[in-house]
């Protein structure tokens, strides 16, 4: 199999990127196949989680912000509910189905309620046509028109938790309602129908063959950041998951509105920001954009002038729309006549859907608006461009890509930087295996004592690396690690929960506890895989000079990862558990808590009023308690066990390429071979010597010069390979 590849670099997109992802995989696999006899635990992790991996695009906004339908442009494709009232409830995963699932279309859900071996019952609508799904997504994910005017996604946190009794004060607390009055029976009635949570889903993942060509790309739809119900806990995970972050807002949504610095300043204050994009929808007034930019910009002056994107998904949507019609007058009069027998439903219809027909003729409306206000459609070429010119959906998805491909791209400069090494550490091989086959033939006596100091070489290495690795782990795993310090200052994060004065504050620190961790953990890792490659490479120049043999080491990155993955691995079931726990105590504490004390603390027939600073005050104590748990047993519970994964893997990889080494020179030394024999050998040698070839500078062949032209290509540096 050829190495060449045709990798783009002239304008860097999502599709692209799939072809470099794939072409970095296949190498991996010639690579492979050219060193069977490698146990790089560590690569083969690597390889394993870039085939897995996702492109994850979490939209987030504004409720009325036109989200949905803004997906829907992007995807080219009306596939999710769409109206002018919030819609979504549930977060919904918008994926292609796998290439071994054959184009398969379907909705699988997980819900609230359980089977009967207690796991959560998940089930799966499969249909060939397109509106059956869309109408099923629809009863699945939308809000029911009836309460749309209520906090149904407290309501459903209360019930998942098994809460049917809720006070009217907590949700419009919790859905920042200035008053439920009035609604009380609306609301009874919502908790009557949802409260076996046979029809509350908790996750939803809609897979559908797109247009979209970038098969890994995974598009998180969310409920708005100011719907009614607190919904920003939910969408949490999705958005520090996501490669690329894109907050909806309307251009028509007052100047005064502070969603998207809220969103920005408390929700995601630690996340990288490269990847957030601030999107205004139904921005055809380039005058109008051009001021909220300005405004954006002098509030949040970090966020740069090109990730501020105005776009119109309507006119996006109509234009693939179009290629379904002969001309422009042809979809207006489609359109007109929806309208017409839209208005005719709306006047037989009763109260209860009234509303949601009201809703569709306002989406026709807004689409004819567009249609008629463009001229020449007597040609639907010049029509169309004008469709596309208008939504500037190609210019968004540019700058989108510019900035997001950043990370994808890196790992897959990972994976080659690591082939790279494993070629060059075969290359050094193979010289000195030929050197050693001509000593045979030419000089057997000294090829004995040559070997000899070889293995007497090996075995001061093999004592000289289990002393490094013994202090290493001394300076990275003990009590005197000088990371401790960074632990003392979680410490004091975790007293300053006590300081907060509001949920969102208290939850933030807890965040902010998180990151710290997390950011100690990163610290240690990189700083050990420092020191190792830097001992390695003394060791390889020391042992060169003094034996000339090239000592086995192993690829420091793919080290790293098999590190970390072990390490997480082997504490799955407490770690994870543990900080399962937390989180769903920063969404349900707070439930638990307030009704416990309402429903059990206050004696029956009295008024019932919910004490919020007693609320407060019980959740610091046991959020402050937990936190301080874990961050005092970090050493030795977290940190510790990935220092220990990691040391061990040093040992055991080289430890493994060792005897594999003195295997070979054993074997080369009790070889009783004929001289032809050997020289045919040493002809395979240099022809396998010569596929791999070399990279350094002038001397560029081969294999290595294909791995170097591929690494410096996805960095932007190298020229188009053909």
């Amino acid at each position: 199999m050829s190495l060449s590849y045709t990798l783009f670099r002239d304008k860097l997109t999502l599709e692209h990127y799939e072809q470099k992802k794939q072409a970095v995989l296949d190498l991996a696999d010639i690579y492979l196949k050219d060193r069977p006899e490698t146990k790089d635990v560590g690569f083969h992790a690597m390889k394993k989680n870039l085939e897995d991996s996702k492109y994850i695009l979490a939209v987030v906004g504004e409720v009325k912000a036109g989200k949905s339908t803004f997906i829907n442009a992007l995807l080219k494709e009306e596939v999710l509910p769409s109206g002018v009232l919030q819609n979504t409830k549930a977060i919904i995963e918008i994926e292609k189905p796998k290439e071994d699932e054959n184009g398969r279309k379907y909705i699988k859900v997980v819900w609230g309620n359980k089977d009967n071996e207690g796991k959560n019952v998940e089930t799966i609508f499969e249909s060939e046509n397109k509106e059956d799904l869309n109408n099923e997504l629809k009863k699945i994910a939308a809000v029911d028109t009836k309460y749309r005017d209520i906090p149904t996604t407290v309501i459903d946190g209360y019930l998942l938790n098994d809460i049917a009794e809720i006070p009217i004060e907590a949700l419009e607390r919790e859905g920042e309602y200035s008053s439920l009055t009035g609604k009380e029976s609306l609301i009874k009635s919502y908790i009557e129908e949802y409260k076996d949570k046979s029809k509350i889903p908790v996750e939803i993942h809609f897979v559908y063959p797109l247009q979209y060509s970038f098969s890994d790309l995974v598009v998180v739809d969310s409920p708005g950041v100011n719907a009614r119900g607190g919904i920003q806990r939910r969408t949490r995970e999705s958005i520090y998951r996501a490669n690329a972050i894109i907050f909806v807002r309307s251009l028509e949504t007052p100047a005064e509105h502070t969603s998207f610095r809220e969103f920005y300043r408390e929700v995601i204050p630690d996340r990288p920001k490269e990847t957030l994009f601030l999107v205004f929808t139904k921005a055809q007034d380039k005058d109008e954009l051009d001021l909220k930019k300005d405004e954006i910009r002098e509030d949040i002056s970090e966020i740069s002038e090109e990730k501020i994107i105005g776009v119109d998904s309507l006119c996006r949507l109509l234009q693939f729309e179009l290629e379904k019609y002969k001309t422009p007058d042809e979809l207006i009069d489609t359109y007109k006549k929806q309208k017409t027998e839209l208005s005719e439903q709306l006047n037989k219809a009763s109260n209860d859907t009234k509303k949601e027909l009201r809703e569709k003729i306002v989406v026709i409306n807004n689409k004819l608006k567009i249609l008629e206000s463009i001229p020449f459609k007597e040609n639907k070429k010049q029509y169309s461009d004008e469709l596309k010119k208008m939504s500037n959906f190609d210019k968004m998805e540019e700058i989108i890509e510019k900035f997001s491909t950043q990370a994808p791209l890196q790992q897959l400069q990972e994976i080659l930087e690591s082939i790279k090494e494993g070629y060059k550490s075969q290359s050094e091989i193979l010289k000195e295996n030929i050197k050693l086959k001509g000593m045979k033939i030419e000089e057997p006596q000294k090829l004995e004592i040559k070997i000899k100091e070889l293995m007497d070489a090996l075995k001061e290495y093999e004592y000289d690396k289990g002393e490094f690795v013994r202090k290493l782990g001394y300076k990275y795993g003990g009590e005197q690690a000088l990371y401790m310090d960074n632990i003392k200052k979680i410490k004091e994060s975790v007293d300053n929960i006590l300081l907060q004065d509001s949920e969102d504050k208290i939850f933030k620190e807890c965040e902010n506890i998180e990151n710290m961790i997390r950011t100690v953990t990163d610290k240690v890792v990189e700083e050990i895989s420092d020191e190792v490659l830097n001992y390695f490479n003394e060791k390889k120049v020391e042992f060169k000079e003094k034996y000339d043999i090239t000592i086995p080491t192993v690829n420091v990155n793919t080290l790293k990862t098999a590190a970390m993955e072990s390490s997480y691995d082997e504490r799955d079931d407490y770690k994870d558990e543990k900080k399962t726990q937390l989180e769903r105590k920063w969404y349900t504490l707070w439930v638990y808590r307030h009704t416990r004390e309402y429903f059990e603390k206050v004696k029956t027939g009295t008024i019932k009023v919910f004490n919020n600073a007693k609320y407060l005050e019980k959740l610091k104590k046991e959020l402050k308690d937990e936190n301080w748990k874990r961050v005092d047993n970090l050493q030795k519970e977290h940190i510790k066990p990935i220092v220990n994964k990691y040391c061990e893997s040093v040992i055991r990889e080289t430890d493994n390429l060792i005897e594999e080494r003195k295997k070979s020179l054993n074997e080369l030394l009790e070889e009783s071979k004929t001289n032809d024999r050997h020289i045919k050998d040493i002809k395979k040698l240099k022809k396998k010597l010569e596929d791999i070839g070399s990279d350094k500078e002038g001397e560029e062949k081969g294999k290595l010069k294909e791995v170097k032209n591929q690494i410096s290509i996805i960095s932007g540096k190298g020229e188009t390979l053909k």
